[in-house]
């Protein structure tokens, strides 16, 4: 199975295994990666999540391996993981591309 995606009310999450290269380290390295993306806030999102965006989405990635718990949101440092990890949601969520869906209001 190339993914896993589950969801409730106003999120969607998919979770896969893929390799990805944090901007505080020049290592590659493979993880298990959790894109979530909510209309309007996320349910229990850490205070460190990302804003809305102006249409109304808002897209959180978590390393489930060094972040078991979800606290450090790492959409903003891996930008190439949230792309290729978007159209693995179901249709209607998260359209288009991150800068289409991510641009905070």
């Amino acid at each position: 199975r190339e993914c896993v995606s589950s969801g409730y009310g106003n999120w969607r999450a998919v979770i896969k295994v893929t390799s990805g290269k944090h901007s505080y380290t020049s290592i590659q390295h493979l993880s298990t990666y959790k894109l979530i993306c909510c209309r309007g806030a996320c349910p229990e999102a850490p205070k460190s999540a990302s804003p809305v965006s102006s249409r109304g989405w808002n897209i959180l990635l978590y390393d489930t391996i060094a972040d078991p718990f979800d606290m450090l949101p790492l959409e903003e440092d891996l930008p190439s993981i949230v792309e290729e990890m978007m159209p693995l949601l179901p249709n209607g969520w998260c359209v288009g591309n991150l800068d289409s869906v991510h641009l905070t209001a």
